[in-house]
């Protein structure tokens, strides 16, 4: 507001002005989504493991089980270089864009891993009971093909924003 008077030092904690709030809302959003990414990658797994489990599937489909335990420990680590990388971001850290870059990389990598992978790796001669069909063995895995694709937007606009003149440009001036 026009006239107002602002005492210095009001707005501690703001970005210096001129800088661009880029990292530090990527930053921030990294860390909440990364936070949100573990528990769901925890959902994914567990829920269609304890299907094929229960439908005694599991013996039949050793690809598919041994994907998705690959898929849940490349998960962990892909989290917590997203984490790592958020907070990087949110302190304008230098390397704050190539953490973030990797992160989506290695994100997109997955998804797109685990979207193909475990719809491809279920076995065409499973020998199931009669109250159980193929559809729904491959309904269960597609619940963790639906989430991969939900997932996979955010790396992929971390990658836009924290690869932009302005963004790598506010982290390389880190103060």
């Amino acid at each position: 507001m026009p006239g107002m008077y602002v005492p210095p030092g009001a707005y501690r904690g703001a970005a210096p002005v001129g800088r661009p709030m880029t990292p530090k809302v990527v930053g921030i959003l990294a860390i909440v989504f990364a936070s949100i990414g573990v528990l769901f990658a925890l959902v994914i797994h567990f829920g269609p493991m304890s299907d094929l489990d229960r439908w005694d599937v599991s013996r039949q489909a050793s690809g598919l089980i041994s994907w998705m335990w690959g898929s849940l420990a490349l998960s962990v680590g892909v989290f917590a270089l997203h984490l790592v990388a958020g907070v990087a971001a949110l302190t304008y850290r230098p390397s704050a864009p190539r953490l973030i870059t990797a992160y989506a990389v290695f994100a997109i990598l997955l998804g797109i891993a685990d979207i193909t992978l475990s719809m491809a790796l279920i076995p065409d001669s499973l020998q199931l009971s009669d109250y159980l069909s193929r559809s729904q063995v491959k309904e269960s895995m597609m619940i963790r093909a639906v989430f991969a694709g939900i997932a996979l937007p955010w790396p992929i606009v971390a990658l836009a924003l924290m690869n932009t003149r302005s963004a790598k440009a506010a982290c390389s001036t880190h103060g």
